[in-house]
């Protein structure tokens, strides 16, 4: 389905041509594989070969053809009222639907739809809507044994129309041929025919009528004579029949049968309307932009209707002589009628006139008369004659054509040679009834004498009357013009490059044809003239957004102006048809002023350049710049935008410029400021645009506000390098701070589109708040510090890693339990609290239990429940690991001298009460032996080391106690902590070294 179509027979038809194809030409697709690669050509096709699509669309046009020539010949006999089988097929009629399938055939209009793969479903409309007609008219005429063979042949025919237009929409105009067809040319009365079987499944053959040679237009007369008789004797006898009561079985009331099928076709009609607006939904393509379709975009209704009606006559014009032919047509290829003084009406004026001229001769009126018995007598052959033309100019020309012709509603192609496919088949009959009789006689000579006596006689040609040697001339004409025009037009199909090279001979005022010409000279780096196209497609339309990028691109590409580029590349994010790309050459560029490099590789753009480390000219001018992109209101990806505008800030902060700095953030605010709430996302007119709901606005408003302090912290602390001030006292306790009071809601990742894929790099980048940077760079600056491991523990969990975050909260207690064991011995630690105070024991030991018991809570988790994989594979029990340390709390503490009685007392019975939690878990009491280890340490440990029994209770205590102390002297001694199980870029080194940095308090806790 696309824009607006619902065609599952033609993607069906592609998708088993694409299947034969790759079938019956793997080798020839491998040999020209391997020539591409013997050239230094890379294959681009993606394994889709066009050569099975090609022979298709040829292979449909000729079976389209052979329908038309059934189908003339049928209507040929219907207007001499050959309503039945025993009439035999006339050598005029023959002849008329040859000359009607030969000019289809050739017919350069049709080069579109046939050379373009795309127009495969023009033919298959086609074919099926020929069948449709072809089994109705058998219904209509009679041409069927009995009743129940009348209404199948009519299932069959709506049946097919529903097929046609499931190959496109246009199909369901077959309806209306149809209704024509029954309106106007059927018979009112008639009587059932035997069957093709009766006649022995064969179709009388062509009568011969020998006459001497220049007596052809006597025996023509002859001939229509006879068969006008005998027409009105078959006519005559049936309604003799329809009068007596006594009459053939067969005989039916026609009338009667015609308002039924008329029913049928409506109620067909009305059927596919219905189900396709079930399944489709909106059936009509809304117009967008003028440069497709520019009359709805006029401010003149005089000006609307004199183009429309422009149109109608170059579509004309297009199946008459089709001289100029081009692959687009969009505007201003056509300028607008605007004045009644215009020239061009005279053409409108013409085509309008042919139209009333055929309505006016055909009276199609008196067929009431007639169903309502005031005119009991059959039309005189002209007047059927008359009627059938009508018949067969509403039904298969103005029908087809009518949902093209922007008369009930606008479409989105102003111009579409491939829609004038499926018209051209009535036009080529109506020109083959005009242009046959006269070569009747030549026609009738050549079947009789042969080619060679027919131009050797005694007078050769000139026996022949002018008007069929005319006649001859005027075809042969025709059909060598036509021919020799859809040979070069096939030519121009070749690719491409010719195709619109061909184009600009036609239309070279239209601003897609010069948009791709433009894209053809950047392909050959013709950057001047591939800059001028796209300047002459934006001047043409205004509107018309897509150059913009394109001349933005090859500024880029070209070297010639790189701010100018970029300038064009943001504005083009707001055309919805460039907006993707023109977001992706954004986040290609990467700008240090001067600093640029450009290639152009595979058609994209790429942009390497050597980034300054000075943060006025390097990474912070990216940064803001990009946050203005993301900004934009055809994007709002505020979340985004402010993450990338405080990296911006941080950058300066981390430098010392603390002017930049409050620059920077006052921007972000004032981004925040402006920025506009919308529920809904992605629209049709901006297919990048994130939804912004008022809660996510205040979530980042609030977010940004408790971050501030922290930025300007990093800048204002004293320090000559961005480690030093990151570790600044004022920066730590504003970090605190934040933590204490925002970052529960604020560490969590922003929300992204559902389309995108979660484990894309597009997601990961996206769903990044300047929460996860912040932490993790003052984490990075002191990985002892046990509140920001645990605060990074948690960051860890909220982004859905669990195992990462259960190490850094292992971390974080052992970090916090060598601080409390050097309070206990009464040494000093320089380190703070959360509030921002010199630590106290009893915030170290709450952080320790707390930091162990959240780390429990990890284990818990889905990916973490079985257990950590140490590097050989063993299984660590990380919940029993963690109860264990706890444990090692509660043993310190029941034993400290700095303590209480009743406080060791107190602790001691925490300590059981811990150890009892441990054996419900099922923890083998031994692996408390590890417990001053960090968990990484132990996995690694346990493929070396046996498991240890399960012993006393004591002897577990006692074994835990002695093996923390010599942990404690191996983690002094330098035991690398591996930080491989942190996948964060981020948090490379942070569990590890936070493990072995904490240690270095020496605590005996």
């Amino acid at each position: 389905m696309s824009h607006k179509s619902y065609r599952p027979f033609t993607v069906l038809s592609f998708r088993v041509q694409r299947i034969v194809g790759q079938f019956f030409f793997r080798e020839l697709r491998a040999e020209y594989v391997k020539r591409l690669e013997a050239e230094g050509k890379h294959d681009n096709s993606r394994g889709l070969d066009p050569l099975m699509f090609h022979l298709s669309n040829v292979t449909a046009h000729s079976l389209v053809t052979v329908l038309v020539f059934r189908l003339a010949l049928r209507l040929c006999a219907s207007r001499r009222r050959h309503f039945t089988q025993a009439v035999p097929w006339t050598l005029q009629d023959l002849t008329e639907a040859f000359v009607a399938a030969l000019l289809f055939a050739v017919h350069p209009v049709h080069t579109e739809a046939v050379a373009g793969i795309v127009g495969h479903a023009e033919m298959l409309c086609a074919a099926l809507s020929i069948l449709a007609l072809l089994s109705y008219m058998e219904a209509a005429d009679g041409r069927v044994p009995d009743l129940a063979s009348h209404w199948g042949h009519v299932a069959v025919a709506v049946a097919l129309g529903w097929c046609a237009a499931l190959t496109k929409e246009i199909g369901i105009t077959i309806m209306g041929a149809m209704a024509c067809y029954d309106l106007l040319v059927a018979p009112l009365t008639m009587s059932f025919q035997p069957s093709r079987a009766a006649n022995k499944g064969e179709y009388p053959q062509p009568s011969r009528h020998r006459s001497r040679p220049g007596a052809g237009k006597q025996q023509q007369q002859q001939q229509q004579g006879s068969v006008s008789t005998a027409a009105r004797a078959s006519a005559g006898a049936a309604a003799a029949l329809q009068g007596s009561s006594a009459g053939a079985a067969g005989a039916q009331h026609g009338l009667g049968l015609k308002l039924l099928r008329l029913l049928a076709t409506a109620v067909g009609l009305v059927i596919y309307v219905k189900a396709r607006s079930l399944l489709a939904g909106d059936q009509l393509v809304r117009i967008y932009r003028r440069v497709e379709n520019p009359i709805p975009f006029s401010p003149s209704s005089l000006e609307r209707k004199l183009t429309t009606g422009y149109l109608h006559a170059r579509y004309f014009g297009l199946l008459v002589a089709p001289a100029q032919l081009s692959a687009d047509w969009s505007y201003a290829c056509i300028d607008y009628v605007s004045s009644l003084r215009d020239p061009r009406n005279a053409a409108t004026l013409a085509v309008y006139l042919l139209l009333l001229a055929t309505l006016l001769l055909a009276q199609p009126w008196r067929v009431l008369a007639q169903w309502a018995g005031k005119r009991p007598d059959e039309p005189s052959p002209k007047e059927h004659a008359r009627r059938w033309r009508l018949a067969v100019l509403t039904g298969l020309v103005v029908a087809p054509y009518f949902p093209a012709s922007n008369v009930l509603f606008y479409v989105g192609t102003f111009i579409g040679e491939r829609l004038m496919y499926f018209p051209s088949v009535g036009f080529c009959i109506l020109v083959a009834e005009w242009l046959a009789p006269p070569l009747a006689p030549l026609v009738e000579a050549f079947q009789e004498q042969g080619l060679q006596k027919v131009l050797s006689g005694r007078a050769g040609l000139r026996k022949y009357e002018r008007k069929t040697l005319a006649a001859a001339g005027l075809l042969a004409t025709v059909v060598t013009l036509f021919t020799l025009k859809t040979v070069v037009r096939n030519a121009d199909w070749y690719d491409e490059e010719r195709l619109f090279r061909a184009a600009q001979k036609v239309c070279w005022r239209s601003a897609k044809v010069q948009l791709n010409s433009g894209i053809l000279e950047r392909r050959y780096q013709n950057w001047d003239a591939a800059i001028e196209h796209f300047r002459l497609a934006a001047e043409v339309d205004p509107t018309y957004c897509e150059p913009d990028y394109h001349i933005g691109v090859t500024l880029i590409t070209g070297g010639k102006s790189l701010p100018a580029g970029v300038d064009l590349l943001e504005k083009s994010i707001s055309c919805k048809y460039t907006a993707a790309d023109s977001l992706k050459a954004l986040n290609q560029v990467d700008m240090a002023d001067d600093v640029a490099v450009m290639y152009l590789l595979a058609g994209a753009v790429q942009v390497f350049a050597a980034l300054a480390q000075d943060p006025n000219t390097g990474p912070a001018t990216v940064g803001a710049r990009w946050a203005k992109v993301l900004a934009l209101p055809a994007l709002k990806r505020y979340g985004e935008a402010l993450n990338y505008c405080e990296q911006t800030a941080a950058i300066y902060a981390k430098a010392g410029h603390e002017d930049s700095t409050q620059s920077a953030l006052d921007t972000c605010q004032e981004m925040l400021d402006k920025a506009e709430p919308s529920v809904e996302g992605r629209t049709p007119d901006f297919p990048l645009r994130a939804s912004a709901p008022p809660e996510l606005l205040e979530t980042l408003q609030h977010c940004f506000k408790a971050r501030r302090p922290v930025v300007l912290a990093i800048a204002r602390a004293a320090g000559s390098t961005p480690e030093d001030r990151l570790n600044a006292t004022s920066v730590k306790a504003a970090a605190y701070r934040y933590i204490t009071r925002a970052a529960p809601e604020c560490r969590h990742p922003l929300p992204v589109n559902p389309s995108v894929d979660p484990g894309s790099e597009d997601y990961q980048q996206r769903s990044n708040s300047f929460h996860t940077e912040l932490m993790h760079t003052l984490q990075k600056a002191d990985a002892a510090d046990a509140w920001l491991q645990r605060e990074w523990a948690e960051t860890m969990l909220a982004r859905g890693r669990a195992s990462d975050g259960l190490l850094h909260a292992e971390v974080a207690g052992q970090l916090l339990r060598g601080l409390a064991g050097e309070l206990l011995q009464g040494r000093q630690v320089d380190r703070l609290g959360l509030d921002g105070q010199p630590l106290t024991l009893e915030a170290a030991i709450e952080g320790a239990l707390g930091a162990f018991q959240r780390g429990l809570e990890f284990a818990t988790r889905p990916e973490v429940a079985g257990g950590l994989q140490s590097p050989e594979g063993r299984v660590i029990r990380a919940d029993c690991i963690l109860q264990l340390d706890m444990c090692a709390v509660f043993q310190a503490l029941s034993s400290a001298p700095a303590l209480s009685p009743a406080d060791q007392q107190q602790a001691a019975g925490k300590m059981a009460d811990c150890l009892h939690a441990a054996r419900r878990l099922g923890c083998p009491l031994g692996d408390a032996s590890r417990s001053g280890q960090p968990l990484e340490k132990r996995a690694m440990a346990a493929d070396a080391d046996e498991e240890e029994e399960e012993g006393e209770e004591e002897d577990a205590v006692e074994d835990y106690e002695g093996e923390g102390r010599a942990t404690g002297a191996q983690r002094r001694s330098g035991v690398p902590g591996g930080a491989q199980h942190s996948r964060e870029d981020a948090g490379q080194g942070g569990a590890g070294a936070g493990a072995e940095a904490g240690v270095q308090h020496g605590g005996e806790l």
